[in-house]
């Protein structure tokens, strides 16, 4: 089961539970209409608040994995406990050890067990509505996108095949022997694109196998007119990706910008580490003096782009630019998926 709560181990989210903290003991001040000592009051309400706050998220970083394995009535009802325990806990060492109203001028001279107790347990209430819409907001557009996607692939899969058929179609009249090896290419990649699942990562070197066995298909083709350059450091080879997004990338380059040219062209590939990034790169040269120049639906594109934002969200990107009579496509995709 997942977890609706957000993760308290990170540090965004640790900010926000301070400053969330520091915004409720201001209001919390005005609301009491205190006029005389108004910092003061402010400062002492925001102490205690910000580390009843920051204790609740230490227990519910560290307690996150066993969280998970409940359903969200469960996960509700022990954030609520914990909460309500952790504010006693720091109202009893406020008030009875430490005698926070003899040090601090003005403090009620009696633990106010109860109303900690409830604001407590209304604000924890609130929060979890809070964090429960947020969560269905959040399944509700995964969901959405998982179809866009699987609609996507749905297209993807027999392009791929008739583009491949067409290959081996004119291969067969001129080199048998080349076309029943290119015939194992074509099994190998089909099966590699049955197996696709968008959710799960492979690693780089699988994805350069794939693509070889297209480039043979196209190699036998197109003869002298397509150049493939490599340029992929050994280290990044094991790096996790999604599956089927190198090869689509080549897949264009070849249709594109290298069969449409007399004289060919050149494909190159390249993978490159940048700080905490990997820029895989797929670049080719664009065709000249054509009467009439390919027009595509970028529907591998699309494809590309809605699996790296389901994997990654935010930390990938998919970049295209044309300089100097190539065409390129640059995605970015965060190292940490190797772990």
């Amino acid at each position: 089961m997942n977890c609706f709560l957000p993760n308290f181990c990170d540090v965004r989210i640790l900010l926000l539970v301070v400053l969330g903290s520091i915004f409720l003991a201001l209001l919390m001040t005005l609301v009491s209409g205190v006029e005389g000592g108004f910092w003061r009051e402010m400062g002492l309400r925001g102490m205690f608040l910000t580390w009843v706050a920051l204790l609740c998220a230490f227990f519910l970083c560290v307690l996150r994995n066993v969280l998970e394995r409940f359903q969200a009535l469960f996960q509700a009802s022990a954030v609520v406990i914990l909460t309500c325990a952790v504010t006693l806990l720091l109202t009893w060492l406020a008030y009875d050890v430490f005698s926070v109203s003899r040090l601090v001028p003005g403090v009620a001279d009696h633990p106010p067990y109860l109303r900690h107790f409830s604001i407590a347990l209304l604000i924890s209430i609130v929060l979890l509505h809070y964090f429960y819409l947020q969560y269905q907001w959040r399944q509700q557009v995964q969901a959405e996108a998982e179809a866009r996607l699987q609609a996507l692939q749905a297209r993807m899969r027999p392009h791929f095949l008739f583009n491949s058929l067409n290959s081996i179609a004119e291969l067969i009249a001129t080199d048998t022997a080349a076309a029943e090896d290119r015939i194992a290419d074509l099994a190998e990649s089909l099966r590699a694109a049955l197996q696709l699942d968008s959710r799960k990562l492979v690693p780089l070197a699988q994805e350069m196998d794939l693509t070889r066995h297209y480039l043979a298909l196209e190699q036998a083709r197109l003869g002298e007119r397509l150049t493939i350059h490599w340029k992929i450091e050994p280290i990044l080879r094991e790096i996790k990706v999604p599956p089927f997004c190198l090869q689509p990338l080549v897949e264009n380059a070849v249709y594109y910008g290298v069969e449409p040219s007399a004289a060919g062209g050149q494909v190159e590939i390249s993978a490159v580490q940048q700080k905490k990034y990997v820029v895989l790169s797929v670049r080719n040269t664009m065709p000249q003096f054509v009467s009439r120049k390919r027009q595509g639906n970028h529907f591998a594109l699309q494809n590309i782009q809605a699996r790296l934002s389901a994997c990654f969200q935010d930390q990938a990107r998919l970049w295209i630019s044309t300089a100097d009579g190539w065409y390129q496509v640059r995605l970015r995709l965060p190292l940490k998926s190797s772990a």
